[in-house]
């Protein structure tokens, strides 16, 4: 069996590699033995499977005004794998979009044609927990990349099922996959040098995770957030969930790298390296969406600065009430919460680690659930 694994994957986004190697596993293991076609923005990202049964393919288009000769190859390659395939699955968080803070403009002209390819090999398609965020009035024009007997689709949340929908769309909600994603060490190991402080003046190691343009009056906020900190005697890291060589605006290193310099802190340039810091973290302040997951995923008391629907959705799924919205950030309130947080350490450590028991027990079996709904429905 050979299955397309069409995915958002590329420059080094964490979260977007976790998805793809979450996907690729419970995949795997769903389809033993099939062969897959992955296709991505960046092959180079660094926590992709290297299996003998994956071959990856660069989408089209690719560079195209610099480089047209090459995404000639690369449109062969596209409408070759998928005419080989017996199953598209598509998979990703922020996939179909109508526009963003970076400079990126929609891709939804791509995806039509990818969908329009599939469709003329009259291919099995399976939209695999995608988030979908469109204004209704444009709604319309998506019904093309969701309709067909050959179809099946599940969304990340609420916003993009009902998005769906409106345009008669049903639609399975399913958790994120990195909920399933198994850290090698959850244990807390040692803090990073703290220099000459003494050692019962160690709280902890906090990280700071932020996305630029997000947070109200962003430069004092957050200088005041870092000195208060500093000044409770946490050891503070940024820690970098998207390093993007063409974006400036999507990358978490160059956005926080001034402050890091400034206060003289800790930040990490690679995403493998902030993966190795979460076992050694007290408290999260996460702005990212897979910082708070991951933050789930290890146990970890934090304060969610929650700056869009799929934020605090997950928050209201949690039942989680430690959180700010940054676009009305008032750093008076963000004492109050983080001195709660940390009142209430143990207690959130307890309460977090229940409730990613209970969702990952379920994760793989709704996953499981909804592909075996393909097959039925083509009886």
């Amino acid at each position: 069996m050979k299955i397309s694994l069409l995915t958002a994957t590329w420059h080094y986004n964490l979260g977007d590699e976790l998805i793809l190697l979450q996907e690729y596993n419970i995949l795997r293991e769903k389809f033993q033995g099939a062969e897959f076609n992955i296709f991505t923005y960046e092959e180079k990202s660094s926590l992709l499977p290297k299996e003998d049964n994956i071959k990856y393919i660069p989408y089209f288009p690719k560079n195209i005004r610099k480089k047209p000769i090459e995404n000639l190859k690369y449109l062969w390659e596209n409408i070759s794998a998928i005419a080989k395939s017996n199953l598209i699955i598509i998979w990703g968080w922020w996939l179909i979009y109508d526009k963003e803070i970076q400079k990126w403009g929609s891709p939804i002209w791509q995806w039509k044609l990818r969908i329009l390819l599939a469709k003329i090999f009259f291919k099995k398609i399976i939209w695999l927990a995608v988030g979908i965020s469109y204004p209704e009035n444009k709604a319309k024009s998506l019904k093309f990349l969701f309709s067909g007997k050959k179809t099946l689709v599940s969304v990340r949340d609420k916003k993009s099922h009902e998005t769906l929908e409106k345009i008669g769309i049903k639609s399975n909600i399913l958790d994120d996959s990195v909920f399933s994603y198994e850290p090698k060490n959850k244990s807390k190991i040692s803090l990073i040098d703290s220099g000459s402080r003494p050692e019962w003046q160690k709280l902890g190691l906090i990280w700071i995770s932020l996305r630029r343009w997000y947070l109200d009056h962003e430069q004092d906020n957050i200088k005041q957030i870092i000195l208060y900190l500093s000044r409770k005697w946490y050891d503070i890291v940024f820690l970098s969930h998207s390093i993007h060589q063409e974006d400036i605006l999507a990358d978490d290193y160059i956005f926080t790298r001034s402050f890091a310099l400034k206060y003289n802190l800790k930040i990490t340039k690679s995403i493998e390296e902030t993966l190795e810091y979460y076992p050694k973290l007290k408290f999260v302040v996460g702005m990212r969406f897979h910082s708070l997951i991951l933050s789930v995923v290890h146990n970890i008391p934090f304060l969610a600065l929650s700056y869009g629907n799929k934020t605090e959705e997950l928050l209201k799924d949690l039942n989680y009430s430690y959180q700010i919205n940054p676009r009305t950030f008032e750093f008076e309130n963000f004492i109050k919460i983080f001195e709660a947080l940390e009142s209430n350490e143990n207690e959130a450590k307890f309460d977090l680690k229940a409730k990613y028991d209970t969702i990952k027990e379920i994760l793989i079996l709704d996953y499981n659930n909804f592909l075996n709904g393909l097959e039925r429905s083509q009886k």
